[in-house]
């Protein structure tokens, strides 16, 4: 059961993570699909086997899209992004841990929502 869930957060994660890496590095105005330009930022706690799990979706992504990415690990992933967002240097994509993270960070308006970003949301779970 606990397998479930934990597959179904990370698809719920990589489709974020994608359609906010395909939103900040562009793609063609008429609808049409191009090569991406530049880097797209992901921060998350994940080290060791579920970094090399990570990397390896990131590592395709780039090759599929040509957009590269910068993973960068933080155990602790709290004041790191907030030391981050105070000095306006937020990551462009951060994998939070914990729901409750989430809810400060969007009271606080340090979320960006994806509506705003021009995509819809859907996870099937």
């Amino acid at each position: 059961m606990i397998r479930k869930y934990a597959l179904s957060f990370g698809a719920l994660v990589l489709a974020l993570s994608l359609a906010v890496a395909a939103a900040a590095c562009g793609g063609s105005d008429d609808g049409g699909s191009e090569a991406g330009t530049g880097t797209v930022s992901v921060l998350s706690l994940w080290g060791g086997g579920e970094q090399e799990a990570f990397q390896k979706v990131l590592t395709a992504f780039t090759k599929e899209t040509g957009i590269k990415t910068k993973y960068e690990s933080a155990r602790d992933f709290l004041p790191v992004v907030r030391s981050r967002l105070a000095a306006g240097n937020p990551p462009m994509v951060a994998i939070i841990p914990r729901p409750g993270i989430v809810a400060d960070l969007a009271k606080e308006g340090s979320l960006i929502s994806l509506d705003d970003l021009g995509l819809d949301a859907y996870a099937i779970i």
